[in-house]
């Protein structure tokens, strides 16, 4: 069946390493459910925030990523730009387990998430036949409101990281573990890989149309783990900052929107999207 999709390779190794992340998913979700609160994660804010990604990840991604790569093996483009973008938020999110949560058993569990998350995404994307890919999308597609939505989401997010440099340098304090955490994987990886996507995308370039899934589900992931965490550690006496919350809201809402639309104008049409 995969000889239906845009690959120049075959991805059946990629499929079993998406089945044992599956697997492993599981294994990390369940298990920081259990016994997160009984010493797996550290009891501060962060507990409520691992334990709200470990929701997330049995309830949304875990099944997300089985359907995703079970529907691209059977012949779905939607489904394997869906799947590739799975993989990187796996890959993303697990990160701030290896760098934030305890240092406990499960520490090989997120050291094979990441990596094979990462990898698999890669692996998928070399795979591809990327101009064959962008013929796929109809003229419908909302190429330059999607593409002005990543480069604008990634400029935004650049000058909130900057500008929280010199202020801690100014007030003569540190950031925190967890903002420095962020601000390194994003200004390493993810802002300039959304920024760039997007850039790709605007000019109509074949790679920015794989980028695109990727980046629309894993913001969309990103923003809807964002709302419920930051409800969440108001259980630890955090305050609600409702501004935040707000545009946590406000950006999973209009991403997803923009994922929806993206996914619904891929067809078989072999007219490239002009």
């Amino acid at each position: 069946m995969t000889s239906k999709l845009p690959i120049v390779r075959d991805v059946a190794f990629v499929a079993r390493f998406t089945w044992v992340t599956a697997g492993l998913l599981l294994v990390a979700s369940v298990a920081g459910i259990l016994f997160g609160r009984s010493g797996l994660y550290t009891p501060d804010a962060t507990l409520w925030s691992f334990l709200g990604q470990d929701a997330i990840t049995l309830i949304l991604v875990f099944p997300l990523l089985l359907v995703s790569a079970h529907l691209a093996l059977r012949g779905s483009t939607r489904g394997l730009l869906a799947w590739i973008g799975v993989l990187f938020y796996v890959a993303y999110s697990y990160y701030f387990y290896l760098v934030g949560a305890r240092f406990n058993a499960l520490f090989p569990v997120y050291i094979a998430l990441v990596s094979m998350g990462m990898y698999g995404a890669l692996a998928l994307i070399f795979s591809i036949d990327l101009e064959q890919v962008s013929s796929h999308f109809n003229h419908h597609t909302r190429v330059r409101m999607i593409a002005a939505f990543l480069m604008t989401l990634a400029l935004l997010f650049v000058a909130i990281w900057l500008s929280m440099t010199p202020v801690s340098l100014v007030n003569e304090s540190e950031l925190d573990d967890v903002a420095r955490f962020v601000i390194a994987v994003d200004g390493v990886v993810l802002l300039p890989l959304t920024f760039f996507g997007g850039l790709w995308l605007w000019r109509r370039q074949p790679l920015g149309y794989v980028l695109a899934g990727l980046l629309l589900v894993k913001v969309t992931a990103t923003m809807v783990t964002l709302v419920i965490n930051t409800l969440l550690v108001t259980r630890w006496g955090v305050p609600l900052d409702t501004f935040e919350l707000t545009v946590y809201a406000v950006v999973m809402v209009f991403s997803a929107a923009l994922l929806v639309s993206y996914l619904k104008c891929v067809d078989t049409a072999d007219s490239k999207d002009v």
